[in-house]
């Protein structure tokens, strides 16, 4: 990342072109068993290396590529509210449907622990392929965001800036 003149960030990313690089909750078995001990030490590097916490290390966020010679490679994605540990914290809009770790709410700091915990959560039995929990927090976001605005189609609502979230005069939903 490369600070950018009014406060925004140039983030480089890298193409992983399917169907060599997955979705760690696309495989099953023994293999799902190695790639997630390859996600466990990539997670473990990035913290140790950047001081970073992803805050949300869910299957679907994991994108893996076994390669016979050099074994399994990882990369992490959807870095929407990443951020350093004890210094940023998690959005308003939180996924209900995700099995998050105790401690992890709005406007809680992002603890390196809580990502190695949701991913244990997620890929558990009951996680993987559980319906919900493969959704990203902001595809819940929106789907929340336009039940409400269906129910409250003659209530005012109007949008405040890009992924802000809705608002009505009347206060029954607010900004977050």
């Amino acid at each position: 990342m490369e600070p950018l003149p009014g406060g925004w960030q140039l983030v480089e990313m890298e193409w992983l072109p399917g169907p060599e690089w997955r979705q760690l909750s696309d495989l099953l078995g023994a293999e799902l068993d190695q790639a997630l001990a390859a996600v466990r030490a990539a997670l473990e590097s990035a913290h140790g290396a950047t001081g970073m916490v992803h805050g949300d290390v869910r299957p679907p966020n994991c994108l893996v590529r076994c390669d016979a010679g050099s074994g399994w490679h990882v990369r992490f994605v959807d870095f929407e509210w990443a951020g350093r540990e004890g210094e940023s914290t998690y959005p308003c809009f939180l996924n209900p449907d995700v099995p998050w770790p105790e401690g992890v709410g709005y406007k809680n700091l992002l603890q390196r622990a809580h990502d190695f915990q949701l991913l244990a959560a997620s890929t558990a039995s009951h996680g993987v392929g559980k319906p919900g929990v493969a959704r990203s927090l902001s595809t819940a976001a929106r789907e929340r965001c336009a039940t409400a605005l269906h129910r409250a189609a003659s209530g005012g609502l109007y949008r405040r800036g890009v992924g802000a979230g809705w608002r009505q005069s009347a206060a029954k939903f607010r900004y977050c």
